[in-house]
This record gives C-alpha cells, sequence and structure tokens, in this order.
C-alpha cells in the first residue's frame, strides 16, 4: 500500500514539474512577443517623429522662403489675416473688465484669478502702452539682448503710497493700472476696520479710487479668495468677476517634445453688477457670462504662480517637535 502512495506521489510531482514547465515556457513567449512588439512600436513611433520633424524643418524652410520671395506682395495676404482675425474676436476694450473703475476678482486657490488678471493687463498694456502697478511680483523677469533683467509690470507698497491716512506719492504716468494681489496678505481684512493701521491705508485708497482718473489710473483690480470686503470699496466696484480656468491639450508641445502638457485655453467670467440697495448695503446682479481666451502664451511664459512665496520664505522656520 505504501508503494503505492509513493508511486502516486511521484506521479503528481512529474506532472506539478511538466505543469510549471510548461508554465515557464509560456511565461518566456508572452515576454518575448511583448518585447518584439514593444521594440517595434517604439521603432514606429522613432520613425513616425523623424518624418514630422523632418516634414516641419522642410515646411518651416520653404515657408520661410516664400515669406521672403514674395516681397511686398505678401502684404496683402497680411492684412486679410489680421482683418479676419479682428472680425472673429470680439473687441478686447469693450469687455467688462476693462471698464474704468475698481473692479473684485474672486475664487477660490487654483481657479484662475491672477492668472486672468495678469493675462487681461498685459494685453491691456500692449493696446494703450501702459503696464500695471502690482502690490506683488507677478511677472517672473524678462532678459533683454544684452542680458539685462527687465520686467513691464512695477511692484509697489500699499505702505509708503498711504501714509497716516493719506496719499503722499503720485502714481507714474507709464501705468493705467493698480492690482492688489490677495488683498488678505494687504492687510485688508474688513473685520480689522477699527484698527489705525487699517485706516492708515484703505482710506487714503478710497480717495484715490474716487479720483483715479484725475491721476491717469483707469482701472484698479482687487483679487481675492473671500467673496467680499470693505463695504466702500464694494459700493465703489465697477464690476464683480468670478474667473474659472479652462486648460487645452498642448498638441503641438506633444508633437514636438512626445511630453504631455496641459496650456491656458482661457478663463470663463461670470460678471456681476454692484447695485446699492441702502447707505450700507448692497447687491450683486448678473450681468453677463462670456469666456475670454488666452492669447498670449508667450508671456503667460513669464507669469509668477507662486508670487507671495518669497514673502513666506523670509520667515523664520517654525521646529516642530521630533517625533519619538
Amino acid at each position: 500500500m505504501e508503494i503505492d502512495n509513493d508511486k502516486n506521489i511521484h506521479i503528481y510531482q512529474q506532472y506539478e514539474t511538466k505543469v510549471f514547465n510548461l508554465l515557464d515556457r509560456y511565461e518566456k513567449k508572452l515576454i518575448s512577443i511583448i518585447v518584439c512588439y514593444r521594440k517595434a512600436i517604439f521603432r514606429f513611433i522613432a520613425i513616425i517623429d523623424i518624418f514630422f520633424r523632418t516634414a516641419a524643418n522642410l515646411i518651416n524652410k520653404l515657408y520661410k522662403i516664400a515669406r521672403y520671395s514674395t516681397i511686398p506682395l505678401h502684404w496683402l495676404w497680411i492684412f486679410i489675416t489680421l482683418r479676419k482675425m479682428v472680425e472673429d474676436q470680439p473687441d478686447f476694450m469693450d469687455l467688462p473688465f476693462n471698464k474704468n473703475g475698481a473692479h473684485y476678482w474672486y475664487a477660490k486657490p487654483g481657479e484662475g484669478k491672477s492668472t486672468c488678471v495678469f493675462h487681461k493687463n498685459m494685453e491691456h498694456a500692449y493696446l494703450t502702452g501702459k503696464a500695471a502697478y502690482t502690490t506683488v511680483q507677478m511677472e517672473r523677469p524678462r532678459t533683454r539682448r544684452d542680458g539685462t533683467k527687465f520686467v513691464y509690470n512695477q511692484v509697489f507698497d500699499p505702505n509708503e503710497l498711504f501714509v497716516e491716512g493719506k496719499q503722499i506719492k503720485a502714481w507714474d504716468k507709464r501705468f493705467n493700472k493698480v492690482v492688489f494681489e490677495e488683498i488678505l496678505t494687504q492687510g485688508f481684512n474688513h473685520r480689522l476696520n477699527n484698527q489705525s493701521s487699517y485706516k492708515d491705508i484703505v482710506i487714503p485708497m478710497i480717495a484715490s479710487m474716487s479720483a483715479q482718473r484725475h491721476q491717469g489710473i483707469e482701472i484698479f483690480d482687487f483679487i481675492s479668495q473671500l467673496p467680499k470686503t470693505d463695504i466702500q470699496i464694494m459700493q465703489m466696484l465697477t464690476y464683480y468677476h468670478r474667473p474659472k480656468i479652462k486648460k487645452k491639450f498642448d498638441y503641438v508641445h506633444w508633437l514636438q517634445t512626445g511630453k504631455f502638457r496641459f496650456t491656458i485655453k482661457g478663463w470663463k467670467i461670470k460678471t456681476y453688477e454692484i447695485v446699492l440697495t441702502g447707505a450700507a448695503d448692497y447687491e450683486i446682479i448678473p450681468y453677463k457670462t462670456y469666456f475670454y481666451p488666452c492669447t498670449l502664451h508667450d508671456d503667460m511664459e513669464f507669469f509668477e504662480q507662486f508670487n507671495l512665496k518669497k514673502n513666506f520664505d523670509s520667515l523664520e522656520t517654525m521646529k516642530g517637535v521630533t517625533m519619538s
């Protein structure tokens, strides 16, 4: 009986060995097939990439030759193209956020309020020739041909402009916009409106807003994560805006690098009117919803996303308790 059991065990072991050997051969075969397919696919992608790069370089050279060889006839094509671009796009200067006065931008973190204000102010600057004052460094430095750095928008400190309840300096006529980025970090928390430090800045700032046209300032932008601020500022607003950033897949970047990237397509903006309902009250009434396209992609490369980071980096680091 024991001999029969040993014989059965031996048979099972042989069967088990054959099964595992079969599985090992199947696994090796499957891996080899996957490797072959993988090499074939990568080789095909490489060939396609070389083809498109070669084609793009050839087209670019031919396009350059075509541009130079058609002087001055290509001015007709340029005129038609620019005319079509103007006809297809709404007049930028007619958009609500360009109306003279104060504007309030409210959105949660990452929804696009700062990028939208930066973009529209750059577009406004190219049309008017005047950039913006900003309370933080919203723009990364650009480089001139001689290697020197520069920015279009000028950073200013409200505490140097408004002192002891008075405006002690004039706005530079080269700038026609003022941006208060994240007003909570600028001390504009309306819960502090009974403190002298708050009044010393806000009261002369409101007075400056009331006389902005006389100082050459067209637009005041207030950016915040809170839906409202000081009642007097809210009552002086021309419009109240709620932007929402929209992004798109950067197909051209993928063609050039093979890497996936998403860029700003534009912003969906809900604009509201401020309607006064009393001496110390108001209502926010829907006015217009529209899409504002991102057209200055090169300029957006210079937008400083973490423009408040420098303020916190200068603080002493708080050391926590080490876990035991």
